[in-house]
């Protein structure tokens, strides 16, 4: 059996915000489902992964992107093109784009440090707010941007768009909430500052195309993949999709 795969040390983006080794998703995983970026049809939307895991050895090949950044994994890893086509990397060429995830946080205006996700099935192209993405995901037809309900982040931090973070609230009772400010408890606990700082890594707002600039032989590693429900595609931190299991 052919092995396929990612290396261990490859990040996954996950919705809350944070960006982990594949390797240490699965050494730390207990059952629960893994909330992260996934895309359908072109439409990035939210991917629920279960079950991660070493699949085994094998020798690998490195992609270099044009923003510099790398993917490790099996010659037998399968991609996901940005014309929507899928590819094993083996039969990849330089030149070729992968289908990117662009993020950015927003900085001014009502919706300030509220992140946001690139949407290159609409016409034209534009970014649409993550945690309205979750929260249509999560409450369908009960939340709309004129239904009279809010969508609230329960530990107020506005980068964490797990569906498990996110609320929906009658407008008025929002509004209350954020005026009470409770996340004012936080502002002289150092171990708090310390973890939302250290958190997340950088993220690449630069809209680069996300081809591929070069492919050399890696070395031989464990590789590690996961399932995702339905799409079977999911976001790495390099900015791109792979298949999973």
């Amino acid at each position: 059996m052919k092995v396929k795969g990612l290396s261990g040390d490859t990040r996954v983006s996950l919705l809350n915000g944070t960006e982990k080794r594949i390797c240490e998703i699965e050494e730390n995983y207990h059952g629960e489902p893994i909330f992260l970026y996934s895309v359908d049809a072109r439409k990035i939307n939210v991917g629920v992964a279960w079950s991660p895991r070493c699949l085994g050895k094998s020798e690998t090949l490195v992609i270099t992107l044009d923003n510099k950044e790398e993917i490790i994994c099996s010659p037998n890893q399968k991609l996901l093109l940005r014309d929507g086509s899928i590819k094993k990397v083996k039969q990849l060429d330089v030149g070729q784009s992968l289908m990117p995830l662009y993020r950015e946080v927003q900085t001014k205006g009502y919706l300030k440090g509220y992140e946001r996700v690139y949407r290159p099935e609409k016409n034209p192209p534009s970014y649409h707010y993550t945690h309205q993405m979750v929260g249509k995901w999560k409450f369908g037809k009960r939340y709309s941007r004129h239904s009279g309900f809010d969508l609230h982040h329960s530990d107020f931090d506005r980068t964490n768009n797990d569906p498990t973070n996110i609320d929906l609230l009658l407008r008025p009772e929002h509004q209350g909430l954020h005026e009470k400010k409770p996340k004012l408890k936080y502002r002289n606990d150092t171990e708090f500052i310390k973890f939302y700082r250290e958190r997340r890594v950088p993220r690449i707002t630069k809209n680069l195309n996300h081809a591929i600039v070069g492919i050399e032989k890696g070395s031989r590693e464990s590789l590690y993949s996961l399932i995702v429900m339905e799409t079977e595609i999911f976001a790495v931190t390099s900015g791109v999709f792979i298949v999973g299991l």
